[in-house]
């Protein structure tokens, strides 16, 4: 949880007034959700590495997941990924 909030309050430090900052994890979240503008990696304290930075431009209108999942494009993954995943589970007799 550390770690995640020091990422949030950096990103409520770098935004100017009036805008929203997300981590590219918090993107992830969101895609579908909101409009954003990517604003490249920036350097942010108690990170080693830079962090890429987007901000949020605007709702979509999309508001549930059905829909989210009608409009974004497919993740293609392979047969063996499938396989991989399937072993991972437990054996039922």
């Amino acid at each position: 949880m550390g770690q995640t909030m020091n990422v949030a309050a950096r990103m409520e430090q770098m935004a100017a007034p009036g805008s929203i900052l997300i981590s590219a994890g918090t993107l992830n979240l969101a895609e579908g959700y909101v409009q954003e503008k990517p604003l490249g990696a920036s350097k942010v304290k108690g990170l080693e590495r830079p962090l890429e930075v987007f901000e949020i431009t605007g709702a979509s209108k999309i508001r549930s997941r059905l829909r989210k999942a009608r409009q974004m494009p497919l993740r293609a993954t392979s047969l063996f990924d499938d396989l991989l995943r399937l072993r991972a589970f437990p054996k039922v007799a």
